[in-house]
Parts: structure tokens; C-alpha cells; sequence
């Protein structure tokens, strides 16, 4: 598993009611954390706490410009590998990635 972050292109920095849509239409993804399914982990590893997010180890950034740290109404999308998703499918769980937007505490997951 990985998580794809997707950061807003125009930040309210808040919740958004329509955040499925949102995610779809109106935000980018700015990094990859690879062998990754920790939401938490994957927060802070794109957080400038001691220095530039893109320079911590594990992160692989995927714009090059406009950078911020991930805030409240951006997205995590926890992806799952093909062998993740069949392995799923066979214990009749869900073989889709999982949509999680970023909440004042925690994370919302988006249906």
C-alpha cells in the first residue's frame, strides 16, 4: 500500500462538504509516500516541521512548484497494490482505494 496526497489548489483550509468532488476536480497530487497505509505517518512526512517536506526521506513529490504543507481539506488516498486489492476481493473486502480528507482532528473518509 501507498498514499497519494493531493493537496487543494485554492486552500479554504476547512472542511468541504462536497469533498468527493472536491478531490476529483479540484485538487493535485503533490506527493507519493511509498510503502506507506499510515495516514498519520503520511501527514507529517508533507508538513515543513524542520525543514522543506520534500526533502524528508520516504516522500516522493510529484509538482515542483507552489509548495505548502498538507492541511485541513486536502486529501490522503490510501492506494492499494493489485496483489492488495485481489488479496482483499478474496476475504470479500473492499478492493478500492480509500479517499480521507484532512479534518481540523483526524480524517474524514469520503464516500
Amino acid at each position: 500500500m501507498y498514499i497519494k496526497v493531493y493537496q487543494v489548489r485554492r486552500p479554504t483550509f476547512r472542511h468541504d462538504p462536497n469533498a468527493k468532488k472536491t478531490w476529483m476536480m479540484k485538487s493535485e497530487c503533490v506527493a507519493v509516500i511509498p510503502d506507506c497505509g499510515d495516514l498519520n505517518r503520511a501527514f507529517d512526512l508533507t508538513n515543513h516541521i524542520d525543514k522543506p517536506w520534500w526533502e524528508n526521506e520516504g516522500v516522493e513529490r510529484t509538482r515542483f512548484y507552489g509548495f505548502r504543507s498538507t492541511s485541513v481539506g486536502d486529501f490522503l488516498v490510501k492506494v492499494k497494490t493489485a496483489n492488495e486489492a485481489l488479496e482483499a476481493v478474496r476475504k470479500g473486502e473492499s478492493a478500492f482505494n480509500e479517499v480521507w480528507e484532512v479534518a481540523n482532528f483526524g480524517y474524514n473518509k469520503v464516500e
